[in-house]
């Protein structure tokens, strides 16, 4: 492999390393805070903690019928504000699993950061001699461009690392919205159980879709911190969209609740969730744009040495 191939290996995997160490930071304030959420909602003011903990194995289909009772007595809003608590109670405690997991694997990740850099330094060091040694005439100018593509690179990868957590958001949306449309083709959500079969695959589907949307929920988070790193010095920081994705399990809550209330479908809920994706495809259409850029800013800096080293060495 060519010096100028490891050396950019080595800036993706070091800056991959920095990214990792950011989120590792962010993660565990999430996983104080999840915890101490959860410590709240163990004391729910609506009912008693262990009316919580037998609801804890219901599905959430199961939760739904439990708690909001007949349809007579459906629109009382403490049962409603009690729905939520459980739900969230048992989002939460898989949430807390799931991030406690990650934080395992990012550690292992970040413990490489020492000796990444060690050997990052060491490259750059030795292409620094090199190239004093060979083009002493116009060493600060190849410097300068060798800066400017380290610069580059870095910005890329952390660009590229923000569209692959996009894109894992992505086919966990589709899988949701797949199974709630299947859900809803049904025609069983918040009516009479009387058809049991249809009711069976509505609360398989609901169920699949509400572990999919715990992965998303972690997915979301994720890709904030993404693009809060790649926009970091950019004038165009602030992106609404992602600032709805942090309230994602709160909304879709309220429109699951809403549909078994009022329209008997699932057709809110998944008309939030279409509305979801126009806006996580909006921030992959600026990430795509953005490595556009990256890669062509790249191709410019890459003749611009070769043009260095032919007018200086002909």
């Amino acid at each position: 492999m060519k010096q100028s191939d490891q050396i950019e290996q080595l800036i993706g995997e070091y800056r991959s390393i920095l990214l990792a160490k950011k989120h590792l930071t962010k993660l565990q304030r999430r996983i104080a805070s999840t915890e101490h959420d959860l410590k709240l909602l163990e004391r729910i003011k609506l009912k008693e903690y262990k009316e919580v903990r037998a609801l804890e194995t219901l599905s959430v289909t199961s939760l739904f019928q439990t708690i909001l009772g007949n349809k007579k007595e459906q629109y009382e809003i403490e049962k409603q504000e009690y729905l939520h608590a459980v739900l969230k109670y048992k989002e939460y405690a898989k949430t807390l699993e799931l991030m406690i997991y990650e934080k395992e694997v990012l550690e292992e990740k970040v413990a490489k950061e020492d000796k990444t850099l060690e050997i990052l330094n060491e490259r750059l060091l030795q292409r620094d001699v090199e190239i004093s040694a060979k083009y002493l005439n116009f060493r600060n100018q190849l410097i300068q461009v060798n800066e400017e593509t380290d610069a580059t690179l870095g910005a890329q990868r952390e660009a590229n690392e923000a569209n692959i957590v996009g894109v894992k958001a992505l086919i966990r949306l589709n899988e949701m919205i797949e199974l709630l449309q299947k859900a809803h083709d049904q025609e069983a959500w918040g009516k009479d159980f009387g058809v049991l079969t249809a009711w069976s695959k509505v609360e398989k589907y609901v169920n699949e879709a509400h572990e999919v949307s715990i992965q998303l929920k972690l997915h979301l988070l994720e890709l904030k911190d993404e693009m809060d790193d790649v926009f970091n010095d950019s004038p165009f920081k602030v992106y609404s969209p992602i600032q709805e994705f942090m309230h994602f399990h709160d909304i879709y809550y309220d429109r699951l609740v809403s549909d078994w209330i009022i329209q008997e479908k699932i057709v809110s809920v998944l008309n939030y969730l279409k509305g979801l994706k126009d806006n996580l495809r909006l921030v992959l259409n600026t990430l795509k744009s953005l490595l556009d850029t990256h890669d062509k800013k790249l191709a410019m800096l890459r003749q611009e040495k070769a043009d260095i080293l032919k007018n200086n060495l002909e």
